[in-house]
């Protein structure tokens, strides 16, 4: 997951859709208050660096021709060899008395189905329209107990839906899942998993807040008067306002620390510089930053990097379960860094978006992974083998694509291949043991001819 870096699974994509009022003031200037809405893209990008990215897709993974069969064998053209097919490797997984072969089983098993129809017809598999392949992604099913699934949930449980929502490709069967939200793509809602609230009740408190917060503003300050000065604007300390009536309290505690925190400079950009011409002077002030789009002064991202952060430190005592609080603090504490000589220890650089800091896949999968150390549980066991693979923090498709054991996937990332989750399970010699004699008997087809007729008499 990037609730933290640019791979995961982790894109937190965390909608802040801000609402705007316009009203207007008596004095020397009509004041833009349409403008003090706080910016939806800075929101975006601040937040998107924050939580991780969560598009590290589960069990979406890539495979060679060899999977497409679903018989006894089939022919690998890379590899001009006749190998066990993947619907046969997840037949015998599933004989195992392994716990963690089994599960892999579930990913050949779905991964093995070619096309939308016969996927979508499988109740636990994910069909990739983008990709034109099947994979497995509910990893907790059947697995509830699990240590990594109870005692993580909402850094397993965004794991999960973000492939689950991924899937859904329009707005109305992506809302339809209570547990996913839509801007412009259907992804996880993180907030449901780490607040208990949704993006749907921010919005709501976001709206209801702003008129609130602005005619605050109003009644304090009279830009007209003598006295007036703009940095008065920024030793303003607003006062927390009403919440909604069946709003959850949490959403009007982190609404009101983002206006707390960026209303003041949001306001003092915009009046102090409220005329077109002033853009060079708004791009000078450190504070601010021009939006193009608006064509209006407002506060800089850095701000609204800070905003948010002050909102998501004071939710963080509220996620319910140690190792969530505990990973989400380490994401907020990596992103107060500006630059990659400070990003160390559990922080990791990434270069996108003009550069931030936040934590890696391995870093949050490694901690999930440590609540089943010493045993043998399944989900455990899987989120350890991706963050062991070498894959989940390289950001270069290149890189990728050179290392053997990993494949690009969804959204450009970086995850294990199948074969490289196979090739784990068969690290249990008694497992192994059994599987070699179906990878005698299969290689011991010499043509792609003679190893697909092998794999038709299997199924007959």
């Amino acid at each position: 997951m990037q609730l933290c870096s640019s791979e995961m699974a982790v894109r937190f994509v965390l909608l802040l859709l801000l609402a705007t009022q316009s009203l207007c003031s008596s004095g020397l200037q009509e004041l833009n208050t349409q403008a003090w809405g706080l910016p939806v893209d800075s929101h975006k990008k601040a937040l998107s660096k924050l939580l991780p990215n969560k598009k590290a897709s589960v069990g979406l993974h890539s495979a060679n021709d060899a999977a497409r069969n679903e018989g006894g064998c089939s022919w690998d053209n890379y590899m001009s060899q006749c190998g066990v097919s993947l619907s046969a490797t997840a037949e015998h997984f599933s004989q195992s008395d392994s716990g963690y072969a089994q599960l892999i089983a579930q990913f050949a098993t779905c991964e093995a189905l070619g096309t939308a129809d016969v996927c979508n017809a499988d109740d636990n598999c994910l069909w990739d329209s983008e990709h034109l392949r099947c994979g497995f992604a509910q990893i907790d099913v059947g697995h509830e107990d699990s240590p990594c699934v109870a005692e993580a949930p909402a850094m397993t449980g965004v794991y999960i839906y973000s492939q689950i929502c991924t899937a859904l490709k329009d707005n109305s069967t992506c809302v339809a899942n209570s547990k996913c939200t839509w801007d412009e793509v259907c992804d996880a809602d993180d907030w449901l998993f780490l607040y208990k609230f949704t993006h749907k009740d921010f919005n709501e408190v976001i709206s209801y807040k702003s008129l609130l917060y602005i005619d605050q503003f109003t009644k304090e300050f009279d830009p007209s008067k003598a006295v007036f000065t703009y940095e008065d604007i920024l030793d303003w300390d607003p006062v927390s306002t009403d919440c909604p009536e069946d709003s959850p309290s949490l959403t009007c505690d982190f609404a009101d620390a983002i206006y707390k925190s960026e209303l003041p400079v949001v306001i003092y950009c915009n009046i102090k510089y409220s005329q077109f011409f002033q853009f060079p002077s708004c791009l000078q002030d450190p504070l601010c930053n021009f939006d193009y789009s608006s064509l209006t002064c407002s506060a800089s991202e850095k701000i609204a990097v800070e905003a948010v952060i002050h909102g998501l430190e004071i939710l963080n005592p509220s996620i319910e379960q140690e190792a969530d609080r505990e990973i989400m603090k380490t994401i907020l504490d990596c992103a107060k860094f500006e630059g990659p000589s400070d990003c160390t220890g559990s922080c990791m650089w990434f270069e996108s978006e003009g550069g931030s800091c936040g934590i890696g896949d391995v870093m949050w999968m490694s901690k999930v992974a440590e609540l089943g150390e010493g045993t043998d549980d399944p989900v455990c066991m899987y989120i350890s083998t991706l963050a062991n693979s070498g894959c989940v923090d390289i950001e270069d498709s290149e890189e990728c694509l050179d290392n053997t054991n990993c494949v690009v996937q969804i959204y450009d990332e970086c995850t294990p291949s199948t074969d490289y989750l196979i090739a784990d399970v068969l690290t249990d010699e008694a497992i192994a043991a059994t599987y070699s004699e179906l990878q005698e008997q299969c290689s011991a087809y010499d043509t792609a001819d003679t190893c697909e007729a092998a794999s038709d008499s299997s199924e007959s």
